[in-house]
């Protein structure tokens, strides 16, 4: 048969499909912040907050409020920097090994910290696609100002 099912006859098949869906999903996320900091530093003639096209979600401002010293900042920094250090500490204690923060801290208030430093990278993800369609729009605007100037000459 051509189109037979496979069935998975040990867990260590099955850990490799979530491995590699966690390897797409990291993927993603360090294209997402490298896209980020590329439009927020694309624009060389001014800051990027001043070409700003729309006024920032709620969500946004929340995080940005007070250079991100308020409680939604804080979740998506800590997030940001914290969720992939975490998950390398959680699946290394889920494997069997041994990091100093398994030594140091209960397990569950490991789990919790890690949670917690999703939620915040989901926060801060937010934030960084807000930020590249904002300057997508910005170059599109650009880019439709340019053409409406070149019609404008050509028609003299």
């Amino acid at each position: 048969e051509a189109c037979r099912e496979e069935q998975i006859s040990s867990p260590d098949e099955a850990a490799g499909d979530d491995c590699m869906t966690e390897v797409c999903i990291y993927s993603a996320i360090v294209i997402l912040e490298w896209v980020t900091f590329v439009s927020s530093q694309a624009t060389q003639t001014s800051h990027w907050k001043k070409e700003m096209e729309t006024e920032p979600p709620a969500v946004v401002r929340s995080v940005f409020k007070n250079g991100f010293r308020n409680p939604a900042g804080f979740l998506a920094v800590y997030g940001l920097f914290v969720a992939p250090l975490g998950s390398f500490v959680w699946h290394s204690a889920r494997q069997g090994g041994s990091t100093w923060v398994n030594e140091m801290l209960p397990g569950w208030f490991v789990v919790v910290l890690i949670y917690l430093s999703y939620v915040g990278r989901g926060l801060s993800a937010v934030v960084e696609l807000w930020m590249c369609c904002n300057f997508l729009g910005v170059v599109i605007s650009a880019d439709e100002a340019g053409r409406g100037d070149n019609e404008k000459k050509r028609s003299q």
